[in-house]
């Protein structure tokens, strides 16, 4: 008896252990898990559905999902030519019709996903208790928890911008140039949400001239 009850308590040990050796080894995913819970949780509490612009992209979302969609007849609002997001939402509205949620689901798992993705970002940057924090702080941040049920183009922008940003990062540190092919295939997908994207290139293009050696090295071949 005294034997089994020594077991029974090596056993409860060693689980005990094991939990806390996997929680140490994964406590990072674990936190991210809560804070990407938070997010969501605080983004349906302060859901704002649909807007004016809004409304113009389900307008012409579900235009082109009926057949119906004229460039020419777009009242002068840019929604009708952002096709990055008109495209994905008309499917949306295929698959699954057309509500309030899945108006604004794009931007929705965007916001979620880039809260997930600046975790990484900046744990690859940086180390991992930075990583939490930029997620955590992105979770709650007021502008971002405000739009996120919002049908707009600017935190779609951000996230795939973010993307792009980190596999330039990546293709710089890594010398893997198919990276950068990816990148402009991604900012292509951006300008066609929203013209302003643009800039990110000037980003690119400063980067490279004060930061990568090879730019320096490649301009004084060419012109020295």
């Amino acid at each position: 008896m005294d034997e089994l009850i020594k077991n029974e308590s090596i056993i409860s040990k060693l689980k005990t252990h094991y939990i806390f050796v996997s929680f140490k080894k994964n406590y990072g995913l674990i936190l991210l898990f809560f804070i990407l819970t938070l997010g969501i949780f605080l983004r349906i509490t302060y859901f704002q559905g649909i807007d004016f612009d809004g409304s113009m992209y389900a307008l012409q979302a579900k235009n082109i999902l009926e057949g119906t969609y004229n460039i020419n007849d777009l009242h002068y609002y840019d929604q009708g030519v952002r096709y990055s997001i008109l495209l994905p939402l008309s499917l949306l509205y295929l698959i699954f019709g057309i509500s309030e949620w899945t108006t604004i689901f794009i931007v929705f798992i965007a916001s979620i996903l880039q809260v997930a993705f600046i975790y990484f970002f900046a744990k690859e940057l940086f180390n991992e208790k930075v990583g939490l924090i930029a997620a955590f702080l992105l979770a709650i941040f007021p502008l971002d928890v405000n739009n996120a049920t919002i049908l707009e183009a600017d935190i779609i922008i951000s996230f795939i911008t973010s993307i792009a940003v980190f596999l330039f990062y990546l293709g710089n540190k890594n010398g893997k140039k198919h990276y950068f092919f990816i990148v402009g295939l991604i900012l292509g997908f951006v300008l066609f949400a929203k013209i302003f994207s643009i800039l990110i290139f000037g980003v690119f293009f400063i980067y490279e001239i004060f930061f990568t050696k090879n730019f320096k090295k490649s301009l004084k071949t060419a012109f020295f």
